[in-house]
């Protein structure tokens, strides 16, 4: 007779083999000592609509810019083409940018929207309101390939800033992609855990959606960049009982 140690290391492994044949990564105790879901949950993540500093290019961090024009009427159009689409909670990044497309979803669904501050952008620190290209190489590419190196924080030089009075006299966090990583993935594993069986809006940034999607596809952070996620781009996760994740290519 095999022993029950032995049935369990071979369950544990036909649930890895099933898991890899599916394209899911097994994440282990999504739901939490002594909790559980039998259904499937979703966690749709939405990167918020054009801004002013988008269209031009600037990294925005933790700075709050509102949508533009352009992106006012993405927000819409986004609302609209998720008309039929189930959607239970709305949950969203603080800052307005990402609320402001929360609700656009959210409005006609009689849903309000929930702010958490963990689904807030990278925090870029001094280079606040700079293309990325104006960050010094050695700090780009130590950043990039270093998931601990944070930005450093501190009160970005107006000198030569296309828009200074944003950031003016301001302080910004900087912010390492496996802190990020860390806060953003916390954060939507325990939006999942509250909505058992449900569809969750997580309206929220591209950095915090690309770092996302490294730790659902069981990757380092440092790959984030290998995932394109334009504005109002949508993600679809869907979490398993057993723990696995699938990023889903629709919903």
């Amino acid at each position: 007779m095999r022993s029950r140690s032995g049935g369990g290391r071979a369950m544990g492994r036909l649930r890895l083999f099933l898991a890899a044949s599916l394209g899911l990564v097994l994440l282990g105790p999504v739901w939490g000592a002594g909790a559980s879901c039998p259904q499937p949950t979703r966690a749709i993540l939405i990167r918020h609509a054009e801004t002013h500093w988008n269209a031009l290019g600037l990294l925005q961090g933790h700075a709050d810019i509102p949508l533009n024009e352009t992106g006012r009427a993405q927000a819409e159009a986004l609302a609209a083409a998720l008309g039929g689409k189930r959607v239970d909670a709305v949950y969203a990044s603080p800052l307005s940018r990402a609320l402001e497309t929360a609700r656009a979803i959210a409005a006609p669904r009689g849903l309000t929207v929930t702010a958490r501050d963990d689904l807030r952008e990278i925090g870029t620190g001094v280079y606040t309101g700079r293309p990325a290209s104006e960050i010094p190489p050695a700090t780009r590419t130590t950043w990039a390939t270093n998931p601990s190196f944070a930005m450093p924080s501190g009160v970005p030089d107006p000198a030569g800033l296309r828009e200074p009075a944003q950031v003016q006299g301001r302080w910004f966090e900087g912010e390492s992609l496996s802190g990020v990583a860390e806060r953003a993935w916390r954060e939507i594993l325990s939006l999942v855990a509250q909505h058992c069986g449900k569809h969750v809006a997580i309206v929220t940034h591209g950095g915090v959606i690309q770092l996302a999607l490294t730790r659902a596809k069981g990757l380092p952070a440092t790959e984030w960049r290998n995932f394109r996620v334009p504005n109002v781009s949508q993600v679809a996760l869907e979490f398993q009982p057993d723990g696995a994740v699938a990023v889903l290519p629709g919903w």
